[in-house]
């Protein structure tokens, strides 16, 4: 017994040297110690611990580290950001195929998604079955979804109210998403001043994401405990359990009942990831994997897309000689109020196409790094080599925010994609990132954005209700998570 009780005296200090021991080995020893970076980051991962979840300002600071250290920092232990823009293209593209990392990737779902999918081959199988779904066809369909955004608008003009376009857009994107998904829409546009239930539970949900990162635990927990328990526990996780109730009630009725899918109007992605004639016979999908994807494709297309329209929107407001030649260009290309013109014609207007990549640009899609894996022979990025098993990444804000790339980087300038001088920027506007694993989603979100700006510049005149392009921050929680208040807009509409 004494024994015993002596061991269990001398745990803390056996802790505390092996942890004095590790940040002595990460500072000095560590294969990465020879790259330069803070010194709390290298000792542990609680530095970039600290800048997600409590000081909230990974990109800010990172911007400060790199003007400080170089275009190669140590982030972790074992982790390096690089910041020069040509590196993104080297290390995101169809060649370089380095596994995702597992401590971003895989804390977060209880399945395996076509997000979560960690090697290349596996996520090339499901990616290619979710494809079609995001075909240029399959969204074409989907076109008249602006004009219930529009109509909603116009409801709140006429009751002398001005419309929180933070929230429409995502309202407008929600329902997108879930009607190219799942052929139903959730009908978020008509919620009152687009306050969506649903879109309401997904943004207190986003907040839980970089938990599961640095307390997987607690992910692992979430699985074993009944939804029901967890509501009681902690009002933190109401968000995030709510959405995923809503896929997952959706997801066992159609496996309790697959005739569900014969009475929609069009393919779902259910059709292509349940039906045993369409489904890769090697791959078997569980429940979890199926509500994982839903779950993923919901959250990853609604943020992006309305990040991106908000961004347009209100710096074209703010910018009088912006929001003229903008307004000239689609009078000039739509003059008939009542013929709407399609996606194809839209992506054809110079302008708007400019404003369409300075928008994508400022609001970079996901801003968090996507972190890879160098395999076990090493390799070489950015000139340097890194050694096997380091995990490597770049957010896409140091590309799209590079001075070098684009002149005045912070300022908003959509001739900056006018004439040849556009078509040499055209490898560095990464907002949906590159490569194999880039967004499946992407041709939706152009088509999302061009739809959108488009059709608010044409139809309504518009000024700032109290705020302006200042008010609208964001933080990264992965994807970019406005802060600010809401951006509210006076939408008059046009007669002609």
């Amino acid at each position: 017994m004494a024994l015993i009780q002596a061991a269990l005296y001398s745990l803390p200090s056996l802790y505390v040297i092996w942890t004095v021991y590790t940040w002595i080995y990460n500072t000095y020893f560590h294969p990465l110690a020879r790259f330069p970076g803070p010194k709390l980051a290298a000792m542990s991962t609680m530095w970039k611990m600290w800048r997600y979840m409590i000081a909230r300002d990974f990109i800010p600071r990172m911007v400060e580290v790199h003007s400080q250290y170089g275009n190669v920092v140590r982030v972790s232990p074992n982790e390096l950001h690089f910041s020069d823009p040509d590196v993104y293209n080297e290390l995101y593209n169809s060649h370089r195929r380095w596994p995702k990392y597992s401590l971003l990737y895989g804390p977060m779902t209880d399945g395996v998604s076509v997000w979560s999918i960690l090697d290349y081959a596996s996520a090339k199988k499901r990616r290619e079955t979710l494809l079609s779904h995001f075909s240029r066809k399959s969204i074409l369909e989907l076109q008249h979804l602006i004009n219930i955004l529009c109509a909603a608008i116009s409801r709140q003009h006429a009751a002398g109210q001005s419309s929180d376009f933070t929230h429409a857009f995502k309202c407008f994107s929600l329902d997108t998403i879930t009607s190219v998904c799942f052929a139903t829409s959730t009908d978020a546009i008509n919620a009152p001043d687009f306050k969506s239930p649903v879109l309401l539970a997904m943004h207190s949900a986003v907040g839980i994401l970089q938990t599961f990162i640095y307390f997987p635990v607690v992910r692992s927990i979430m699985g074993k405990i009944p939804p029901s328990m967890l509501f009681k526990m902690t009002t933190l996780l109401d968000g995030y359990n709510e959405i995923r109730q809503i896929l997952a009630k959706q997801v066992r009725d159609i496996l309790a009942d697959p005739a569900i899918l014969t009475a929609v109007p069009h393919p779902t992605i259910y059709h292509s990831l349940i039906s045993p004639a369409s489904q890769d016979p090697t791959v078997s999908l569980s429940f979890a994997d199926l509500v994982d994807d839903a779950y993923v494709l919901v959250f990853a297309g609604v943020d992006t897309s309305s990040a991106a329209i908000t961004t347009g929107v209100i710096h074209c407001i703010e910018d009088i000689r912006v929001y003229k030649a903008l307004k000239q260009e689609l009078k000039e290309a739509w003059p008939d109020l009542s013929n709407v013109p399609r996606y194809e014609t839209l992506e054809k207007l110079p302008y708007l196409t400019a404003v369409v990549k300075e928008s994508l640009r400022l609001s970079h899609g996901v801003t968090s790094p996507l972190p890879r894996v160098v395999p076990e022979e090493g390799g070489i990025l950015g000139g340097h080599a890194i050694p096997g098993g380091t995990v490597v990444g770049m957010s896409c804000c140091f590309v799209h925010n590079n001075e070098t790339v684009f002149e005045e980087a912070y300022k908003f300038k959509p001739e900056r994609w006018l004439g040849g001088h556009g078509k040499d920027l055209e490898p560095y506007l990464v907002p949906f990132s590159k490569g194999t694993r880039s967004c499946v989603g992407m041709n939706l979100g152009y088509c999302e954005v061009y739809l959108c700006l488009a059709n608010i510049f044409r139809r309504f005149e518009m000024q700032f209700d109290g705020v302006s392009a200042a008010d609208y921050k964001w933080v990264d929680l992965y994807v970019p998570v406005p802060v600010g208040p809401d951006i509210r807009i006076f939408a008059t509409p046009v007669s002609s």
